[in-house]
């Protein structure tokens, strides 16, 4: 019983440990918890956040969650381009917006992805890759995944659930990570179901404990 007990504990907190620093859907039709950094153009709209501004204008909106030092971040969300070639693309920063840079331009049928340092929310590096991507196309929505080392800097980008890219990411002189921004150039028709998950290297200490303590049970 007191292993059962144990072992409840250990799920319990496991659970709490995976809990999401940032979950939006838009659902309440509004972006009023989301700071517009730079430009005009991002609204809410129905039960997503658009860019309605078809300029040239950088717009990059943010929001903020408790701040991230190690373990592994992963930020999923869904996008629907408008146009044939789109600069569209998210960073995870620290408070000063100093941070990494995850995405870059999307297209009919192919997505520049990868990964660079960057100093103001958005892009400023230049490991990008430009990977075919045929389900992407314009007013189509796009599941996106990255998936951030904060301990190696190794980041995986998965676009329709497939790793597309993986890159090595200098994370010295970062801060811990608090902010998630997304910057579009052109129209981005959606953005919706933003999420952003921890998941700590403990994690698996935990479950290496709880293996134990079945074993102790059984025998």
């Amino acid at each position: 019983m007191k292993h059962l007990v144990a072992l409840i504990a250990l799920l319990t907190i496991a659970t709490a440990a995976n809990a999401s620093l940032l979950s939006d859907n838009f659902n309440d039709g509004s972006i009023s918890d989301w700071t517009v950094r730079a430009g005009t153009g991002w609204v809410a709209s129905g039960t997503a956040a658009q860019k309605l501004a078809s300029d040239d204008t950088l717009s990059t909106i943010s929001k903020s969650f408790a701040g991230v030092s190690s373990g592994v971040l992963t930020l999923t969300y869904d996008v629907i381009i408008d146009g044939i070639y789109r600069p569209f693309n998210a960073a995870l920063t620290d408070s000063t917006g100093k941070g990494v840079f995850l995405a870059g331009y999307a297209g009919n049928g192919y997505v520049e992805i990868g990964g660079g340092t960057t100093s103001n929310y958005g892009y400023s590096g230049s490991n990008l890759s430009k990977i075919d991507a045929p389900g992407f196309v314009s007013g189509k929505s796009m599941p996106i995944k990255y998936e951030l080392d904060l301990a190696t800097g190794e980041l995986k980008g998965y676009i329709g659930g497939g790793l597309m890219k993986t890159s090595m990411i200098n994370l010295a002189g970062i801060g811990d990570i608090n902010t998630v921004a997304f910057t579009a150039k052109k129209k981005i028709n959606s953005l919706d179901n933003v999420v952003l998950i921890p998941e700590p290297a403990s994690m698996a200490l935990l479950g290496m404990g709880s293996l134990a303590l079945l074993r102790r049970r059984k025998q």
